[in-house]
């Protein structure tokens, strides 16, 4: 549980049974922490990449094809 969650809930006039549920129930979801935003990142660049040689792939062909 998210005792500075709690604690603000409490303050703030929430019941303790709502209070202790939403700080139980906050702690217990999964957040994204920097690692994960950083594995999505490179992900993310090798998709890119992937992405511009497939592109390439079919480009160049098209253009000789025209005879530019």
């Amino acid at each position: 549980m998210d005792s500075d969650l709690y604690d603000a809930l409490i303050a703030a006039g929430a019941p303790d049974d709502k209070a202790r549920a939403a700080a139980t129930s906050f702690s217990e979801s999964r957040l994204a922490t920097r690692d994960d935003i950083n594995r999505l990142e490179r992900d993310l660049t090798l998709v890119k990449w992937m992405l511009g040689i497939v592109l390439a792939a079919q480009v160049v062909p098209l253009l000789r094809s025209l005879g530019l």
